[in-house]
């Protein structure tokens, strides 16, 4: 069993038969099966491993692709963050923090809803 160190991230396939999860700290993306009518869970394998960055969040689209939030990789994916930035750096980076949208002509999925651990 792996032992997380910082999760974050969490989403299902648009059939419900895949879980994804972050862990934030090692960089990596987990896949696993799921059975949504029991709620059980399969092994967890590496989906893929973030080099540039961490990953922070993510959301499985209608389609199946992942949007992953990169946190520090010096790119806008999803959100930003303040913390930890110098003064300098808040003064060359203004927007940090800030919450950035757009419309990328996707569509996402609806939140699964959970029960709790299998019984």
């Amino acid at each position: 069993m792996r032992r997380l160190t910082l999760s974050n991230g969490l989403g299902w396939s648009p059939e419900g038969s895949v879980l994804y999860s972050v862990d934030t700290i090692p960089g990596i993306v987990f896949t696993r099966a799921y059975d949504p009518s029991t709620g059980a869970c399969g092994e967890s394998s590496v989906a893929l491993a973030i080099d540039d960055g961490s990953p922070d969040a993510l959301c499985v689209d209608a389609d199946g692709n992942l949007w992953i939030a990169i946190w520090s990789a010096g790119q806008v994916l999803i959100t930003s963050t303040r913390n930890d930035l110098s003064p300098a750096q808040l003064a060359r980076f203004p927007s940090s923090g800030h919450l950035f949208t757009v419309r990328v002509g996707i569509s996402g999925l609806p939140t699964t809803p959970w029960a709790g651990p299998p019984r």
